[in-house]
């Protein structure tokens, strides 16, 4: 019998509240075969290329740190209530996420409002901030998403 999913609210969302996502170690063979065939360079395919670049080891695509975050995303509780992904925002890498780092994610609400036009949903950001296990940031990007509302309010 599948379980019960908890689910966050638009009301459940406060700005500047925070939540911690899942470790997930990422390991070589998974960034090799990601960046083979989305991001072909050599600094995320070939080791000996790899040490001889500016970053002295595989390191992963940005389009594959972007999954990462997503996967974390997936696998962390509460979930939202979520009705649709409206973008994203202000996506930095700001420094590289290297083989065998283990990654998790903060996310930050910082910003909610109700629909005025169908007050049963309204809009979360949010900015999720990656980090490896030193602490040390590796990317950052906002969220905006469209969130069912518990109750819809005299707008």
């Amino acid at each position: 019998m599948a379980q019960a999913v908890s689910l966050l609210y638009l009301e459940d969302y406060q700005i500047g509240k925070q939540s911690r996502s899942i470790t997930q170690t990422i390991p070589k063979e998974e960034i090799i075969r990601f960046a083979s065939d989305w991001d072909p360079q050599p600094w995320h395919i070939d080791e000996e290329q790899a040490k001889n670049s500016i970053y002295g080891g595989i390191t992963a695509c940005t389009a594959h740190i972007f999954s990462i975050v997503c996967r974390l995303g997936a696998n962390t509780e509460p979930k939202p209530a979520a009705l649709a992904g409206l973008g994203f925002d202000n996506m930095q890498v700001h420094q590289p996420l290297r083989a065998g780092d283990t990654v998790y994610y903060v996310e930050e609400c910082i910003g909610v409002r109700r629909s005025r036009s169908k007050p049963d949903r309204g809009i979360v950001k949010s900015r999720t901030s990656l980090f490896n296990q030193n602490d040390e940031l590796i990317f950052t990007l906002d969220c905006s998403m469209m969130v069912w509302a518990r109750q819809a309010a005299d707008c």
